[in-house]
């Protein structure tokens, strides 16, 4: 799965550094598999995955903080308003950027499945919401495309 994870990350966005999209894969699937949504842990890994990419394009220095978003709010690869932990622990960071997903997932349940992650993305519960549409589609034309029937 860390492969397929990976993979994914760099249909995203390519890059030379391969060992560091496998390692930041590695970390998003220990997440996922230890607490997956809807029991489903390659979707989970896909759509952190898919987050990160558009929260912060897998920067180093927005990783590490030293860039920051949301004047200064939002920390690490998926820019969550949370403590500097996730500026140093890339598991830590994954682990509260699924909780910010399950916290707008429950909060927009009333919602389509695909407009849930208004919360995350902007704060509220909107319908159409193409941010959190965008995520959505980005992880079902992947899966659509590439996912090997033995997965």
């Amino acid at each position: 799965m860390i492969t397929f994870v990976a993979a994914f990350m760099m249909y995203l966005l390519p890059t030379q550094d391969v060992a560091r999209y496998e390692a930041i894969a590695s970390d998003i699937v220990q997440v996922a598999e230890a607490d997956p949504i809807d029991n489903d842990p390659l979707r989970t890994s896909l759509l952190l995955a898919s987050i990160a990419f558009r929260e912060s394009q897998y920067r180093p220095d927005v990783e590490t903080c030293k860039v920051r978003g949301d004047n200064g709010k939002a920390l690490g690869l998926w820019q969550t308003h949370s403590s500097a932990a996730v500026c140093r622990d890339r598991v830590t960071a994954a682990r509260v950027a699924l909780e910010y997903v399950r916290r707008s997932l429950s909060a927009c349940q009333r919602l389509t499945p695909v407009d849930r992650l208004g919360m995350y993305t902007h704060g509220r519960c909107v319908p159409n919401n193409w941010h959190s549409r965008d995520r959505y589609k980005l992880v079902s034309n992947w899966i659509d495309a590439y996912l090997p029937e033995e997965m």
